[in-house]
């Protein structure tokens, strides 16, 4: 979808995710992420704020850049903010209900009835299941990491029996399953935990149970976990909401039922706001470390400004100081000028054209085999001529010469680009002069 179809949205707060910590902490790769077309701008999943224009209160999801101060969001990952919610409880909401929404409804197809086990009980997807499972008469089992996590679940969720609350910390809960349901199992696992815990969680699986696998770690490792299980009829499902945010009419559809499940779910109050920390936008750091130690409960959310008293305001641009950072896109096309040493080789798919830019008909045709190839991100002119001397050798043709492999070069793309083609990025000269005592240095 081009983002003239989308909408800006200021955002108020956004919210934290683990997919947010393991890229931070280096964890899971950031090559996980390339398939969003995003470059390193993969943090953020989900925000709440105002339409801009209209004031109007919005909260929705992204593929990633949420974390931030504006958004283009696509019309069909938001949904209004009920009256009755405020931006910092709406923040909550988009994430942990369509992961839980797609998981359990979608492809788990949970039923009326059935028995589901849910780990990381107090967490915010961990909240979200056992709520969209509570209203459909499911046995819940759940753990957590601590007693006063168990003492939380008790108090929010009474209708679970404390017998059904183990730890999520080692493989206890095992036993717990197999004790509880006469060694059967139960029907469906929503699983969250690594490594032994991991494969303990299939094990608690019964004939024809279903397993649901919402964290990346495991498989990103290539974990094996064996055959043999499957010959109890039981079924694996990898449920990842950002593998959802392509172009194909396939994902389209899948996301059209869970924003439908989301706003049946409001309508009905199944979806509530959940338990929040909240840390101001100066304390990114300090989010990131203390939901990195897992002891958060419901959601980590970051405040980027102060929600208004009405309603419907229309916000003012926030302007805030940050460092700039260049980003490179594989769906785009790059242009080097003088690319054959150093700075230029650095790069992938690397075509090269011997044509002088500082020329307007080879500068034009350097342009249309680029935009042949994908849409131009940017220019980068890299050409250096040395033409170093003592002050009181240095010539106005050496001058010239030094000046026309960086200037000249320049300006012929740039005119190209003005008048003839957009440029999706940037162009960007890469040249300093420096004064040395005695030289004349241009590089």
């Amino acid at each position: 979808m081009e983002p003239k179809n989308r909408k800006l949205i200021h955002i108020y707060y956004s919210a934290l995710n683990f997919r947010d910590v393991m890229l931070a902490t280096e964890k899971l790769s950031i090559a996980t992420t390339r398939h969003l077309g995003q470059g390193n701008a993969v943090l953020g999943l989900e925000f709440s704020g105002r339409e801009d224009g209209t004031g109007k209160r919005i909260c929705g999801f992204a593929s990633a850049r949420a974390m931030a101060t504006s958004i283009l969001a696509e019309p069909a990952h938001i949904f209004d903010v009920p009256d009755n919610w405020t931006l910092e409880e709406a923040a909550t909401v988009p994430v942990v209900y369509a992961t839980c929404y797609y998981a359990l409804i979608m492809r788990a197809k949970l039923q009326p009835g059935e028995s589901i086990l849910i780990h990381s009980g107090t967490g915010g997807i961990g909240i979200a299941a056992i709520t969209i499972a509570l209203s459909l008469n499911c046995e819940v089992f759940t753990t957590v990491g601590n007693d006063e996590k168990k003492k939380y679940l008790r108090r929010k969720f009474p209708q679970i029996k404390e017998e059904n609350i183990g730890c999520s910390r080692n493989v206890s809960f095992e036993a717990m399953i197999k004790e509880r349901t006469n060694g059967k199992g139960v029907d469906v696992v929503l699983n969250s935990l690594a490594d032994d815990k991991f494969t303990a969680s299939i094990r608690c699986l019964g004939k024809s149970g279903r397993f649901v696998e919402i964290g990346k770690y495991d498989l990103a490792l290539d974990r094996e976990i064996g055959l043999k299980i499957f010959l109890e009829n039981i079924s694996f499902h990898a449920v990842f909401l950002d593998q959802l945010f392509d172009s194909s009419p396939k994902t389209a559809v899948i996301l059209s039922e869970i924003m439908r499940l989301i706003r049946d779910g409001i309508k009905s109050g199944v979806v509530q706001p959940l338990d929040k920390t909240v840390f101001g936008r100066n304390s990114i750091e300090e989010a990131f470390r203390y939901m990195s130690k897992g002891i958060h409960v419901g959601k980590v959310l970051l405040k980027i400004r102060d929600e208004e008293q009405k309603k419907r305001i229309v916000p003012k641009c926030l302007a805030l100081s940050a460092v700039p950072e260049t980003q490179f896109y594989d769906t785009k096309v790059y242009i080097i000028v003088g690319g054959l040493g150093g700075f230029g080789m650095e790069g992938v798919n690397v075509q090269v054209y011997t044509l002088n830019a500082a020329v307007k008909s080879e500068a034009e045709k350097l342009l249309q085999m680029a935009s042949s190839i994908g849409p131009v991100g940017g220019i980068f002119n890299s050409a250096v001529v040395l033409k170093d001397a003592f002050m009181d050798c240095q010539t106005a043709e050496d001058y010239q010469q030094s000046m026309r492999s960086q200037s000249y070069s320049f300006q012929e793309p740039g005119r190209v680009v003005e008048k003839t083609m957009p440029i999706h990025g940037l162009l960007c000269v890469l040249f300093v002069h420096q004064l040395w005592p005695g030289q004349r240095w241009s590089d």
